[in-house]
This record gives structure tokens, C-alpha cells and sequence, in this order.
């Protein structure tokens, strides 16, 4: 997980500074640094998901939950397509699909440090 933040947080400077267009928003090519991305880009999206899960499970058993950034993004998302059957996984992917992925790290690394404390 370690590498998969190094190397995303090192990657976006890259790309964001770029003089490339093609290299600013081509993440789709078949290409070495891509194909690192989207395995850093999965590592991240699969670990948002678990943490998600457990969040969604605290609140259908009715158990409190800190007013966090986590809190934010699920309220967000259950206020504009309501909460019927809505799964992480799912929640994950819908917030990915708007937001990409990119938007996901600072979240991430606050639920992190929200966890670890």
C-alpha cells in the first residue's frame, strides 16, 4: 500500500506539470508507467472499499459514526441516489466514476489516519 501512495503521489507532479497534454490525461495508454498506475490506482480502490464496507455495516446496525470526510462522501452519495441496496464496493466505484480516483487519496489517507489513532 505503501508504494502504491509513493508512487501516485510522485506520478501526479509528473503528469500535472507536464508540458505533454498527452501525458497530463492519458491514463489509458498501454504503457509502463500506466499499467503502475492502475495497479496502485486498484490497491488504493480496493482498500477504500473494505473501509467502506466496514462503515456501511456500522450503520445498518445502527451504530454511531464519526463525522468524518468518509461520513461526508457516503452522505453525499445516499442523499443524491438514496440508500436503497447501495454496497461499497458499488459506493466506491460510483464516487471513482465522478471523482476519479485521484480525489480518493486524501480521503483515504484520512480514514487511515482516522483508523490508526
Amino acid at each position: 500500500m505503501n508504494r502504491s501512495f509513493e508512487f501516485m503521489l510522485s506520478e501526479l507532479p509528473r503528469r500535472a506539470f507536464s508540458l505533454d497534454p498527452a501525458l497530463q490525461n492519458d491514463f489509458e495508454a498501454d504503457n509502463e508507467d500506466n499499467r503502475k498506475w492502475k495497479e496502485a490506482a486498484k490497491a488504493v480502490r480496493d482498500l477504500v472499499t473494505i473501509i467502506v464496507e466496514s462503515r456501511l455495516s456500522k450503520k445498518k446496525r445502527g451504530e454511531s459514526t464519526p463525522e468524518d470526510l468518509l461520513e461526508g462522501m457516503i452522505q453525499s452519495y445516499f442523499n443524491e441516489y438514496g440508500e436503497d441496496g447501495i454496497g461499497a464496493k458499488e459506493l466506491v466505484e460510483a464516487h471513482a466514476d465522478t471523482c476519479r480516483l485521484i480525489q480518493l487519496i486524501p480521503l483515504t489517507l484520512v480514514i487511515l489516519f482516522d483508523v490508526c489513532l
